[in-house]
């Protein structure tokens, strides 16, 4: 899959978790995974990645689902002087 379809799934994806999953449903699934199908905006949580898509269930014709942990996002960082 070309980088720019990758990032528009992934742009789409996200943009789904902010808006439609509620604050509160991220908190009770934190830890566990969430599936997105980023044309028609549902999505289903799962303690593993291949239960997650699997209780997301067949995505719209010719689209990827996104997939990611709930919860914040890590960001590796340098640490100055290690």
């Amino acid at each position: 899959m070309p980088t720019d379809q990758m990032r528009a799934v992934s742009d789409a994806g996200e943009r789904v978790y902010a808006q439609a999953i509620g604050e509160a449903e991220k908190a009770s699934h934190k830890g566990h995974f969430v599936a997105i199908d980023t044309v028609t905006g549902r999505y289903a949580f799962g303690n593993t990645p291949p239960a997650t898509l699997s209780a997301l269930g067949v995505p719209s014709p010719g689209v990827l689902p996104y997939l990611r942990p709930v919860g914040p996002r890590f960001r590796l960082r340098s640490v100055p002087g290690r």
